[in-house]
């Protein structure tokens, strides 16, 4: 058995379940209206099921404890993933023929800038993968006016497909026992997004998509953005709305574009999700049509092409080397949901640095 203990409950692993326990005396924040609100998210979860999710199934309420349970999802966390800065060692390692693996890739390059690209490209379609199934997770609970709550990194769960479970979402009493510490990271603030940022956190669709945005920059930068050493500082920026990311290391320019409208100080401006799942799609197919169009080109040197072969119609199948002189500078012209970007033309051409700030 494995036993984790959190700031309000504990954690059990056993026997295929997973088992989370809270108890009822010991703790001035799990008062009578947490076990109410508690009981009440969890009751109006039961009579849905929803693809790529595993909410908890059962619940037993006793004098000393409540405790909610579910079937142990085996994979490894997108957090894990990500912080063992091992990303594409864990993506080389699914390439060993497993039949319909989403990550079953096989590549070819012929120089080291060839690789380094090559890798981009893997990030990029792990990213789009693990999104696309996200956005279809949440596409379900929105549609019945419901949001996820409590949306992070920790509870994306990844089987070695590249099929993904979203755990212990729809239920905000467990995102707010985990804020009800005092010892809250950056990054735990970050998840709650700038509407958060006055000691008001309030989950909403809106703040489903900050978190999903929040996620596809976490995977294709390997770091979380805005994230300050001086968490005074963080907070008051994304009161007053300054809020900045770098998009060095994200090389797509409709990626960078989607990111922009996601994290959005502001909620009401962000866009649902339907259209950024919408957006993804199509994100998917321009780079399957385009890569497929390249590939396919008998005058294209092959030295100076990078082929992924995946074995999922979901997935970039032959992407190749795109031209590194993609002109970014045609971002300033977009203005979708009247976002004021301002883009830095120096930094442009000097390193692809974009800063934007979003109002």
């Amino acid at each position: 058995m494995k036993e984790i203990t959190h700031r309000c409950s504990v954690t059990r692993i056993e026997n295929g379940t997973y088992t989370r326990s809270f108890p009822k005396k010991g703790n001035s924040y799990l008062t009578p209206q947490f076990f109410e609100r508690f009981e009440r998210e969890f009751t109006s979860l039961a009579v849905f099921k929803f693809d790529h999710v595993q909410s908890f199934t059962m619940m037993k309420d006793n004098e000393s404890a409540l405790t909610v349970s579910r079937p142990y999802i085996t994979g490894k966390s997108l957090f894990d993933v990500i912080e063992s800065k091992s990303l594409l060692n864990w993506l080389n390692s699914l390439k060993s023929g497993i039949n319909g693996c989403r990550g079953a890739i096989k590549v070819t390059s012929s120089d080291a800038r060839s690789q380094r690209e090559m890798n981009e490209k893997e990030k990029l379609f792990f990213a789009l993968t693990i999104i696309d199934q996200i956005a279809a997770a949440i596409e379900l609970f929105h549609d019945k006016n419901i949001s996820l709550k409590n949306l992070g990194p920790r509870n994306i769960i990844i089987n070695d497909k590249l099929e993904v479970t979203v755990v212990d979402v729809g239920i905000e009493a467990i995102m707010l026992e985990h804020l009800a510490g005092m010892s809250l990271s950056p990054n735990d603030l970050l998840l709650i997004g700038p509407e958060g940022s006055n000691d008001k956190h309030r989950s909403s669709k809106e703040l489903d998509i900050w978190n999903l945005g929040i996620i596809l920059y976490y995977i294709l930068a390997g770091k979380m953005p805005f994230v300050e050493n001086n968490l005074v500082v963080m907070m008051q920026n994304f009161a007053n709305g300054n809020i900045y990311f770098d998009c060095d290391s994200i090389q797509n320019e409709s990626v960078i574009l989607l990111l922009h409208m996601m994290l959005k100080a502001e909620p009401s401006k962000r866009p649902d999700i339907f259209y950024v799942s919408k957006e993804i799609k199509r994100i998917i197919a321009t780079l399957k049509k385009e890569s497929s169009r390249l590939s396919d080109n008998p005058l294209r040197s092959s030295s100076n092409i990078v082929h992924l072969n995946f074995d999922n119609n979901a997935a970039l199948s032959h992407i190749v080397r795109k031209n590194n002189t993609s002109n970014l500078a045609r971002m300033s012209r977009h203005n979708s949901h009247n976002n004021k970007m301002m883009i830095s033309s120096a930094s442009l051409m000097k390193s692809n640095l974009v800063k934007v700030k979003l109002s």
